[in-house]
């Protein structure tokens, strides 16, 4: 099978991207996503990869005899793009009770330290800072 960027991006076949007619409206994000990989023949879909975040868009342009076409095109995400999707995923597993940020004894911890000591920071890299002085570390 053919690696998809691949044939995303040849589909083109040399065709220019410029439009034959006058633009009526630019190129506009659909909100569909997908995500391309170098396959690299071993077809293992438990092995770590790198992935490339492709963003479709759509414009409309009129042609020279009047009639309105639908271009489609799917080019890579930018990355305000990705982290938005990134964003929106995890909200969505912390309302479903899928994921939790902390578990309810660290965050019991950090209440009663926090009030000992001031409010906290850096709690994403597993350590709880309350000002110079305490640093509780999380396994």
């Amino acid at each position: 099978m053919a690696n998809p960027l691949t044939v995303i991006t040849s589909l083109g076949g040399g065709k220019s991207h410029e439009a034959k007619g006058v633009v009526k409206r630019d190129w506009v994000p659909t909100g569909r996503i997908d995500f391309a990989t170098n396959l690299n023949g071993n077809g293992d879909a438990d092995r770590p990869s790198e992935f490339k975040m492709l963003v479709e868009e759509r414009r409309i342009v009129e042609s020279i005899a009047g009639n309105e076409n639908l271009e489609i095109q799917w080019r890579l995400a930018t990355l305000k793009e990705a982290k938005s999707v990134v964003t929106q995923y995890h909200k969505y597993l912390t309302e479903n009770s899928l994921i939790r940020s902390v578990e309810p004894r660290v965050a019991w911890i950090a209440t009663v330290l926090a009030d000992l000591f001031g409010s906290y920071t850096n709690l994403s890299s597993r350590t709880l800072d309350f000002g110079p002085t305490v640093r509780l570390l999380l396994s």
